[in-house]
């Protein structure tokens, strides 16, 4: 919980102390990190989602789940080198 940020009483922040927290962590991030590092992680999220979808659908047609991550690996490894990108 938020034991440290909230003086070190152990509670759940209100809905409103949650929301001033986010902006202040937003105000933080737009002034100390560079906006380079932000679109890697929005294109690393993109990237992810996409492969955890994957994962999904071929445990859904029944694989395991060291299959289905397997496979989905494979998918984004081929999907990659048919795009002519090189490692």
């Amino acid at each position: 919980m938020f034991v440290e940020a909230w003086g070190g009483a152990s509670r759940v922040p209100s809905r409103d102390e949650l929301l001033r927290l986010l902006k202040d962590a937003a105000d933080v991030i737009r002034t100390a990190v560079d906006y380079t590092v932000i679109l890697l992680f929005l294109f690393y999220k993109a990237i992810s989602d996409k492969w955890e979808v994957r994962v999904s659908e071929y445990k859904a047609q029944g694989l395991s789940e060291v299959d289905a991550r397997l496979l989905a690996n494979e998918d984004y490894i081929n999907s990659m080198m048919s795009r002519g990108t090189s490692y």
